[in-house]
């Protein structure tokens, strides 16, 4: 009896010893895989460190005259091709001439921007795309209208200083438009010009 006892006192030891390093084992597993779902994380990132060490900047915003060099013949070209004058006192169309330079159609949606004085730098109104929306062939132009509705201090600006000039130039800022169902925010300014206004 007390051979049977010493006997299941030795099983009962040799299973919590088993199941002791079991439990080790488990943990060692455990913190092998937190290791390498770091090294999946951190990893990628170092490298990007360490490739872009002389320009952090450019590991967050690309660098984009690079892409659009990349893309130059894809992107539509845009040409200052004219003015109409709508209402001396209210408004004005601008004419540009896009081209497709893509073996594709270009649809333009939507075109939204504000209209300032080069010379003053003072807002002249807001404008939008009028003949949207605009569907371009590839390889092939079209002409896009612009309507710019002038504000009151846009008016004032026009009629105080600029009454008769031949060669007027104005700014296109903040111009947003949709493209191919994308919006996109133009970060440049657009000079367009000459414009005569009337005396």
């Amino acid at each position: 009896m007390v051979q049977v006892a010493r006997a299941h006192k030795r099983h009962i030891l040799g299973t919590l010893n088993s199941f002791e390093s079991h439990e080790e084992c488990h943990v060692d597993i455990g913190k092998i895989l937190a290791l390498i779902s770091i090294t999946i994380v951190v990893g990628p990132l170092a490298c990007a460190v360490i490739l872009y060490r002389d320009n952090l900047v450019a590991l967050i915003m690309p660098d984009t005259e690079e892409l659009t060099e990349k893309f130059e013949g894809y992107f539509p070209t845009v040409e200052y091709a004219g003015y109409e004058i709508v209402d001396p006192e209210t408004s004005f169309r601008v004419l540009l001439n896009m081209t497709n330079n893509s073996d594709d159609l270009f649809t333009f949606d939507v075109m939204n921007f504000s209209a300032y004085c080069k010379e003053h730098d003072t807002l002249l109104g807001y404008g939008y795309g009028e003949n949207l929306p605009l569907t371009i062939p590839p390889k092939s132009s079209d002409i896009f209208r612009l309507l710019i509705t002038f504000t009151q201090g846009g008016q004032t600006d026009i009629e105080t200083f600029h009454r008769g000039e031949t060669d007027y130039y104005a700014i296109l800022r903040d111009v947003t438009i949709v493209v191919q169902g994308i919006t996109v925010e133009l970060g440049d300014e657009m000079e367009i010009g000459p414009i005569e206004i009337p005396a």
